[in-house]
């Protein structure tokens, strides 16, 4: 069942593409170059075999020209395209991440400037690049050598060389380690941040209250009789009583009236049922609710042809159903 206001989504096109690029079997990797140089995560979109990605999912790269997938997006055709996003699509978010990076001793790895390789000498190796100078305890990483996880004894963090950017090993991984029989022996180091703060783009109406308030209403249905000589007699149909809301946003751009529009379509008006989440406004749980009536949308004002460059003033009206 859909719920509102999470599945009204904003869709990605009605922003400015700047500058757009492609990748085909993407594999293991995690770090891809971007087509332009961009501040916020919020300003790239991630299509992975034809579906839009979380800005949760990602991060940017230090220099902003590269963005870093928590987990490899191992896609047959991945999507890069940046976009010109406004001011008021920008949605700072808070979520826990895990960082990972992989070492092999077949292949160099590259993170952050420096190159790595297994190679039974080298004690010293940076953690991933997006968790870089990012945390603060080694109880937050996980090392795994050829599968076998190291306790916190067996490294030292920050690293001498690196500081916060990298661990030293207390000795080089095992000439058996490398040796020609493990052809495949990896060293993996995953970091887990409890808390990551970014700049995300605006998804669906979740980010997005109404603005100049809500109305709620509670009826009980009851059943009435009233004889000739004036006696009346009245039955509780329901002990439970049928809630209503309505909710109006008011200068919202043409993205957020399409993911409304969208949604109270797809719902055919209040021919569907649907969950609505109370947190929208403010309260606890959820209501399996219809569309009650029309959805109502008024032209504000207009600065251009494109959807960001018009606002609108919508309301609708929501009533609990029972079926």
């Amino acid at each position: 069942m859909a719920t509102y206001p999470t599945d009204a989504t904003i869709s990605s096109t009605g922003f400015s593409t700047i500058a757009t690029t492609s990748y085909s079997s993407t594999g293991s990797e995690t770090v891809f170059d971007l087509p332009s140089n961009v501040t916020y995560a919020a300003e790239v979109i991630a299509t992975i075999d034809g579906i839009v990605q979380d800005t949760a999912s990602y991060t940017v790269g230090p220099r902003g020209n590269t963005i870093i997938f928590f987990d490899a997006p191992n896609a047959t055709s991945l999507y890069l395209k940046t976009i010109d996003l406004p001011e008021r699509f920008r949605v700072l978010r808070k979520y826990p991440a895990a960082f990972y990076v992989n070492y092999s001793n077949t292949s160099l790895t590259s993170v952050n400037g420096n190159s790595y390789l297994l190679n039974g000498v080298a004690t010293t190796f940076s953690l991933p690049l997006a968790a870089c100078g990012v945390t603060n305890s080694a109880n937050n990483m996980f090392v795994t050598i050829s599968g076998v996880l190291q306790n916190t004894g067996s490294f030292t963090y920050p690293s001498a060389t690196l500081g916060n950017d990298g661990i030293d090993l207390s000795g080089a991984p095992a000439n058996s380690e490398i040796d020609v029989a493990y052809a495949n022996a990896t060293m993996e180091i995953r970091v887990l941040i409890p808390e990551v703060q970014s700049l995300g783009s605006f998804t669906s109406m979740a980010d997005r209250k109404p603005d100049t308030g809500y109305t709620t209403n509670k009826e009980f249905k009851t059943y009435s009789y009233e004889a000739q000589a004036g006696y009346e007699k009245r039955r509780l149909a329901s002990r439970r009583p049928r809630r209503s809301y309505s909710l109006t946003y008011s200068n919202i751009s043409g993205i957020e009236k399409q993911a409304i529009e969208d949604f109270y379509t797809a719902r055919a008006g209040d021919y569907e049922t649907f969950t609505f989440d109370l947190s929208h406004i403010n309260d606890s749980g959820t209501v399996r609710v219809r569309f009650d009536g029309s959805l109502d949308i008024s032209h504000v004002a207009s600065r251009g042809a494109n959807l960001v460059d018009n606002f609108y003033i919508v309301t609708f009206d929501l009533r609990e159903d029972f079926n």
